[in-house]
């Protein structure tokens, strides 16, 4: 199985701050679509999301076509500041949910502040 790493930059307030998420390349079999969650915590890198992020329903594969919807829970002193889907800003909305069409990387942007 091949994959890709993907990468986005942005710049907020004069800082470029870098996104990093790993994307199989495979076509997955249908009913068999991956979500994985990650997360980012402000200067910390890119990890397993945990206690961080929920999801319903909480599945180890989906069907096309099923919604998830994701709940980001912050860390104690920190925002939550956005959702990435495969390397590419999505929502900044808490809770959201997705489609699921293909197999996904879904990293949750955590900033100081709260």
């Amino acid at each position: 199985m091949n994959s890709t790493v993907l990468a986005i930059a942005i710049v907020a307030g004069g800082a470029v701050v870098y996104y990093l998420a790993t994307k199989k390349s495979s076509e997955a079999a249908p009913g068999n679509l991956t979500l994985t969650l990650t997360a980012q915590l402000p200067d910390e890198p890119i990890q397993a999301a945990g206690s961080m992020v929920t999801k319903s329903p909480d599945k180890p594969v989906y069907s096309p076509e099923d919604r998830v919807y994701l709940t980001a829970h912050p860390p104690s002193g920190t925002w939550f500041n956005g959702w990435y889907i495969d390397g590419t800003f999505y929502d900044s909305g808490n809770p959201t949910n997705i489609l699921m069409l293909s197999n996904h990387v879904v990293l949750a942007d955590f900033i100081w502040g709260g």
